[in-house]
């Protein structure tokens, strides 16, 4: 109980000491019954005091001085404490009446806080649709950068074969031993129309695939 009471006395800090120094007169009393020293004359002393009460044995002297710090602290001390309480909240309370209280209402009469929450609002629709299509056509772009690669890989790759046949300047010409001269021919003009196939099919492939790419992308 005394151990409580005393550290409550820390806790209340300098406001708590005024109030203590108007009752100094009664609390010596008990102090000097039970060591010699006198009640501090100070806040670092207040300390010391505490301390050496924590080691005393619980003598009727100390008991005594115990009740008298807990009849300080709920007559006295408390009242101090929550008169300046009751001081700030109502400095606090003015504070908000004519600050943010006046404030909000000066706001909700005023017609050009009004019109610009009017604009806020629809310019934050306004630009909600616009982020959203803002994504759709980053999507859109992404898969028309995707089908424009795909497009010209293959062009690039179905007209290099007509390169490849344009590149060539010889071809299956020569006799093979014992062919007859009608064998020797007729077996250039079955190559050489499997080769005009091929080149014809190579053409047709790589003009088809341009045509697509250019009707998308153009040139």
């Amino acid at each position: 109980m005394c151990r409580t009471i005393i550290l409550l006395v820390l806790a209340a800090g300098a406001e708590a000491v005024k109030a203590l120094k108007g009752t100094r007169l009664a609390s010596n009393v008990a102090l000097n019954r039970t060591f010699d020293s006198p009640v501090p004359k100070d806040v670092s002393d207040l300390e010391t005091t505490v301390h050496e009460l924590l080691q005393q044995d619980a003598t009727p002297s100390l008991a005594n001085f115990a009740k008298q710090l807990e009849k300080i602290i709920e007559d006295e001390m408390m009242a101090a404490v929550k008169k300046v309480k009751a001081s700030l909240q109502t400095e606090l309370d003015g504070h908000y009446a004519s600050g943010y209280d006046k404030c909000d209402t000066s706001m909700q009469g005023s017609t050009e806080v009004s019109t610009k929450s009017s604009t806020f609002s629809s310019a934050a629709s306004q630009h909600s649709t616009c982020r959203k299509e803002e994504g759709e056509a980053e999507t859109a772009k992404s898969t028309c950068d995707k089908e424009e690669a795909d497009l010209l890989s293959e062009k690039e790759k179905l007209c290099k074969v007509v390169s490849d046949y344009n590149a060539i300047n010889n071809g299956n010409c020569a006799k093979q031993s014992g062919e007859t001269y009608v064998t020797y021919t007729r077996r250039l003009k079955e190559f050489y129309e499997a080769e005009e196939k091929k080149g014809i099919a190579a053409e047709e492939a790589c003009k088809k695939a341009t045509a697509s790419y250019l009707e998308i992308f153009g040139t």
